[in-house]
């Protein structure tokens, strides 16, 4: 079932993104602009901090105790990073280039992506299917 539930995840993920240009390095969830890389960050392209946010937002997305207030942002020593969390998993770090690039500070960046995750989170979490929607159960034959 959990496979099920990472499959559906991708596949929601990969829908909402579209066909992307080289370079682009936005992350949409559930219809929601999150947030874009426009600078490399601890040796990571934009492409690849990208592609390393959606294997974590599979994890996030996968584990049904996480909400989203569990979506915090956190400030970094100094002020000079901030760290977003969904419960205990870090989800991305913001540096200073990331807020220099958005003419921004990293706290008020990673709080600004929290929110915005936030609402993203809340549209792409998977829901139960109604009971009305179900098909029946078959009975032993």
């Amino acid at each position: 079932m959990t496979h099920f539930w990472t499959m559906m995840v991708l596949a929601l993920i990969a829908g909402a993104q579209g066909a992307k240009p080289a370079g682009e390095t936005k992350l949409t969830l559930g219809g929601v602009w999150v947030l874009q890389f426009r600078v490399a960050a601890g040796g990571y392209t934009p492409e690849q901090r990208l592609s390393t946010l959606q294997d974590r937002v599979v994890q996030v997305l996968s584990r049904p105790e996480l909400r989203p207030r569990d979506v915090r942002a956190v400030p970094g020593p100094s002020g000079k990073s901030a760290m977003i969390y969904v419960g205990s998993l870090l989800l991305v770090t913001v540096t200073q280039a990331d807020a220099d690039a958005s003419r921004s500070t990293p706290v008020k960046l990673a709080t600004t992506w929290a929110e915005n995750f936030r609402r993203g989170f809340a549209a792409a979490r998977p829901r139960p299917i109604p009971p009305q929607l179900r098909p029946p159960a078959e009975s032993p034959g």
